[in-house]
C-alpha cells in the first residue's frame, strides 16, 4: 500500500513537470512570433471627379515614422494627396506636433477620370523583434 501510495506521487509529479514544461515552451514560442504589419482596409472606395474624397488606411504592428513609410499616388496629377494623423501634445510647457503613420488619409477632389494608383510601403523599426517589409497597392476608380 505505501509502495503504491508513493509510486502514485512519483507518476503526479512527473506529469505536472511535463505540464509545466508544455505551459513554458508555449510562451516562449509565442514570444517569438513577430507578424508581418497588417494594412486594412482590404481596398479603398471609389471616387467620383471634383467630390471630395477621404479614406483611412491603417496599418498595424510595428514602428513606424516618416522614414520608414512611403505613400506614391500614380498620376500624380490626380487631386489626391496623403497625410498622417497629427496632433499637438504639450510637454514641459512646450507644444510638439506628432504624426501617427498608422493611420494614412488619402484625401482631395479628384480631377480627372480613370484609375488611381496608391501605393503604401516601408518597413516597421526593430525593436524587440528585428524590422518588417510591408506594401499594399490600392487602385481606385474615378467615375
Amino acid at each position: 500500500m505505501f509502495i503504491d501510495l508513493c509510486l502514485s506521487r512519483v507518476y503526479l509529479k512527473k506529469e505536472l513537470k511535463v505540464k509545466i514544461i508544455i505551459f513554458c515552451f508555449f510562451f516562449i514560442l509565442a514570444g517569438c512570433v513577430n507578424s508581418t504589419p497588417k494594412i486594412m482596409p482590404s481596398q479603398l472606395l471609389d471616387a467620383k471627379i471634383n467630390q471630395m474624397y477621404s479614406q483611412i488606411i491603417q496599418i498595424s504592428g510595428g514602428a513606424l515614422d516618416g522614414k520608414t513609410t512611403r505613400v506614391i499616388i500614380n498620376p500624380t496629377n490626380s487631386g489626391l494627396s496623403w497625410r498622417p494623423k497629427t496632433w499637438n501634445q504639450e510637454w514641459n510647457g512646450e507644444t510638439f506636433k506628432k504624426e501617427d503613420f498608422h493611420n494614412i488619409t488619402i484625401y482631395g477632389k479628384p480631377l480627372n477620370k480613370g484609375r488611381v494608383t496608391i501605393k503604401i510601403s516601408g518597413f516597421t523599426y526593430g525593436t524587440m523583434y528585428p524590422g518588417k517589409d510591408f506594401s499594399k497597392v490600392y487602385e481606385i476608380t474615378v467615375k
